[in-house]
């Protein structure tokens, strides 16, 4: 697998960029006597088993950009990146997520040989660092040709867990930004003008921050915790060394738990309603979700290594769109999550094979649960 990961990730796959990793994959699968189909984007197995059930295992093969070059030991990907040292492959992507893609890819025909009762789907999928686009054509896809045969559908969703976390849910994310209007002027003559945007601004802030305090007093969830509300970025907009600008933006990241998430905005909007001001949505929101500690899936991932831990967590990945569809999801894979979107990202390689194994004994437990 060390080879197969190393080639992987020589392969550039930005978000946006992913048709030669792509490409690798579907040629490798159809060496090795599967038979692949594209999906928008997304290369997809379909092992057909001999019950209406079925188990998917999902991964996405992008990433996010290098960075600084300069930074990393070794080149984050191309010809010379891949290097191996200490036990540790380093590279763009070698935790999150291609280590997961390249267990993935030998499960793959190693189902195939072992006859599943049940349907076994993989997807790998695009776009997961952006909005997630690809797991969720790809549900859709199934959902309007597979989804109604099956009695029962499990899916691991992989993601960096060290093989020693298995997550359930993720809080929701609301990304938006807060534009406040006040009135412009000459900087000389400050005294004139009675309400300056950037100082309304900073009211604002000071003003969410009381929000979210109010927020964890009233409503807390046993796994997810807290709703957060982050301040990601203020600025001014037309402004100049001597012009008091009428209008600043205000950026938030706001994190949320089910019983916050489809009233936070009118909550904040009250809270702020004395103040001169709009809602702008930046990009796509998700619901928090989370899986049953008693699904089946979760029971036999536990029965297969008892040590493993149960985690919940504030960011977001591909598994919430599988749950919002009441597919029993967990998050799982062989990569570090510490080194996730870092310069100098590296996975341990004896994770893999211990993935691996894992992945064999769940596929085979499914069937016998």
């Amino acid at each position: 697998m060390d080879v197969l990961l190393e080639k992987l990730v020589k392969i550039k796959s930005i978000s946006g960029e992913e048709e030669n990793i792509s490409n690798f994959i579907f040629d490798y699968l159809k060496d090795q006597g599967l038979t692949p189909i594209k999906q928008d984007g997304n290369v997809i197995l379909h092992i057909k088993g001999n019950q209406n059930k079925a188990l998917i295992f999902d991964a996405h093969i992008d990433t996010v950009e290098a960075g600084n070059v300069n930074k990393w030991e070794f080149p984050p990907s191309g010809q010379y990146s891949g290097k191996i040292k200490n036990g540790k492959l380093y590279g763009l992507g070698s935790s999150d997520n291609k280590s997961s893609v390249a267990v993935l890819m030998k499960l793959c025909k190693w189902v195939k040989e072992n006859n599943p009762k049940w349907d076994v789907w993989f997807a790998f999928v695009v776009k997961e660092e952006v909005d997630g686009y690809g797991s969720k054509s790809f549900i859709k896809w199934l959902k309007s040709q597979y989804l109604e045969k099956y009695d029962d559908i499990q899916c691991v969703v992989c993601e960096p867990r060290g093989c020693k976390e298995v997550g359930l849910g993720n809080k929701g994310n609301i990304f938006v930004k807060i534009k406040i209007q006040g009135e412009s002027g000459h900087s000389a003559k400050i005294n004139e003008i009675e309400k300056q945007a950037i100082l309304e601004g900073v009211k604002v802030i000071k003003k969410l921050n009381e929000i979210e305090n109010k927020l964890k007093k009233k409503y807390f969830d046993s796994d997810l915790g807290f709703t957060t509300i982050a301040i990601t970025g203020f600025e001014a907009v037309e402004s100049s060394p001597n012009k008091i600008p009428g209008t600043c933006l205000i950026s938030l990241d706001i994190r949320t738990i089910p019983e916050t998430h489809e009233k936070i905005i009118d909550i904040i909007k009250d809270e702020l309603m004395n103040f001169n001001l709009k809602f702008e949505w930046t990009y796509h929101s998700t619901q928090p979700v989370k899986t049953s500690k008693n699904s089946g899936i979760v029971k036999i991932l536990k029965k297969i290594d008892p040590e493993l831990k149960i985690t919940y967590s504030s960011t977001n990945n591909d598994s919430c769109y599988f749950i919002k569809e009441n597919i029993p999801t967990v998050v799982f894979g062989p990569g570090n999550k510490e080194q996730s979107h870092k310069e100098n990202e590296f996975v341990n390689l004896k994770n893999l094979p211990i993935c691996l194994g894992i992945f064999k004994k769940l596929v085979k437990g499914v069937e016998n649960d």
